[in-house]
């Protein structure tokens, strides 16, 4: 299991952030950079922690919780903002969006690559569920 606190995610930070969370997880579930597991967790934690960062407009540098748990069988993670939430239900039931869309694109790929994705009714807290290879 793995939990972290960012206190002060913006867009100049999203990539270490991000980059952080995949180094542990190479060291605790024995992933390579190379895997398609690798790919899929670095783009839904990326794509929820971007959402975070341009749809909640009411502060600069939002404070986030993330936590990666897992079996032998699945990975699961949490991402918690406890200052946001937004009408995801519209969100995730919404079709593929068209190329000249210029937002929709990132709850959509999550959707896709995951085995599971959902949101606590609020909205500030996501769930992902991939299989574990």
């Amino acid at each position: 299991m793995r939990n972290y606190e960012f206190s002060c995610l913006n867009e100049q930070n999203l990539k270490s952030y991000v980059d952080q969370i995949l180094f542990d997880l190479h060291t605790d579930l024995d992933i390579t950079e190379e895997s398609l597991i690798h790919y899929s967790l670095y783009l839904a934690i990326w794509e929820i922690l971007l959402n975070i960062i341009s749809h909640n407009h009411s502060q600069i540098d939002h404070y986030v919780f993330v936590r990666i748990n897992w079996t032998e069988s699945e990975i699961m993670i949490q991402i918690e903002d406890p200052d946001g939430g937004f009408d995801w239900k519209t969100c995730l039931l919404a079709d593929l969006p068209t190329p000249d869309q210029s937002r929709g694109r990132g709850l959509f790929i999550v959707k896709t690559i995951s085995k599971e994705f959902s949101f606590e009714d609020n909205g500030k807290i996501a769930h992902v569920l991939f299989d574990r290879p």
